[in-house]
């Protein structure tokens, strides 16, 4: 059986309850066929319908026999004759004919932007060879991510409900409704500024707040506000302070460290008590959600600001590397900065 048990569980939970019916991208993995190949012949058809679609909509064009999956379209004008002139009529049984095709050229389109959405979270399972978790994704969390999915035309929203589907899948109850319901109403640009601010996010939800910076591109005071007035971060209207503490390392060192991204700083004191405080943005509960979707980009400019501010403390700065084993991190290749 092809994918991983991640994906197999998201094939197996979305079919369950109906969703993705149109192609069922699921059933033809399972059947053993050619991965990329029936990848590539189900993305041609996707392509293909959407644009059979907009040539029904916009009345270019109509089905020959009412089956929108042989896709036989035949041109018309939409035009009768009367006499020697050629004017538009009015016929009721074509009216109703024509709403009724369009209302299911309505329901294949969204059924085509649900299938994509999970595709899209199949790329992400289908790399993910972790255990199935032991709960399973909520019905009306489920059924809540279709409804919200298949309104969705954008390419870049319907990439951000599939990463939302995997998270679910991978550990459930990762994302609330009250955040689906954010990310339904959320604008393709408004998503792009929010993936631009997580660019920017260390040491636990933190952001550095427009007064450490002269003149930055995007964490200046109008952009953290409106990450704000959306209810993605807190504190940039105020003096938010944020102090870390650096704890006994042995009988004359104390020592802290944190990431930025995958980089990662520790901090050294020769004084008991000794602390570095930062003036920050913290995250929300709602954007601690929202930043589990996002693969954050490092600014080497923005990491060099954190390491002048805990150097201005008068501490030590060392990048180093963080490896977990059983439980506990362990620290090596320190490079003083």
């Amino acid at each position: 059986m092809l994918g991983s048990k991640l994906l197999i569980k998201m094939w197996e939970t979305t079919a369950e309850k109906g969703i993705g019916v149109l192609f069922k991208p699921w059933a033809i993995r399972r059947e053993g066929l050619a991965n990329l190949e029936m990848k590539r012949k189900e993305l041609l058809v996707l392509a293909q319908t959407e644009v059979d679609v907009a040539k029904i909509r916009s009345g270019e064009a109509y089905l020959s026999d009412g089956d929108i999956y042989s896709t036989k379209i035949l041109t018309s004008n939409g035009l009768t004759e009367v006499g020697s002139k050629v004017e538009p009529v009015i016929d009721l049984n074509v009216l109703v004919k024509n709403s009724n095709l369009l209302n299911s050229c309505d329901n294949i389109q969204q059924e085509i932007n649900i299938t994509k959405s999970l595709l899209n979270a199949e790329k992400i399972l289908e790399k993910d060879h972790s255990e199935v978790p032991n709960g399973n994704v909520e019905d009306d969390w489920l059924f809540r991510w279709r409804d919200y999915a298949r309104e969705t035309n954008s390419e870049k929203l319907q990439s951000l409900w599939g990463s939302v589907l995997a998270g679910e899948i991978k550990q459930p109850g990762s994302f609330s409704l009250r955040t689906l319901e954010f990310i339904k109403n959320l604008s393709q640009n408004e998503a792009k500024e929010i993936e631009v601010l997580f660019n920017y996010v260390f040491w636990n939800y933190r952001v550095l707040s427009s007064k450490n910076h002269d003149d930055h591109d995007y964490l200046n005071f109008s952009f953290l506000l409106k990450m704000q007035n959306l209810g993605v971060i807190s504190g940039a209207d105020s003096d938010l302070i944020s102090t870390l503490k650096l704890l006994l390392k042995n009988e004359d060192k104390y020592y802290f460290y944190i990431s930025y991204n995958e980089r990662f700083l520790y901090i050294c004191g020769d004084e008991k008590g000794s602390e570095v405080r930062f003036q920050v943005c913290l995250l929300t509960d709602l954007g601690k959600e929202l930043y589990k979707l996002c693969s954050p980009v490092n600014d080497s400019k923005y990491f060099d600001k954190i390491v002048h501010i805990i150097k201005e403390s008068n501490h030590e700065v060392y990048e180093c590397r963080v490896i977990n084993s059983n439980g506990a991190d362990i620290l090596d290749e320190f490079k003083k900065l």
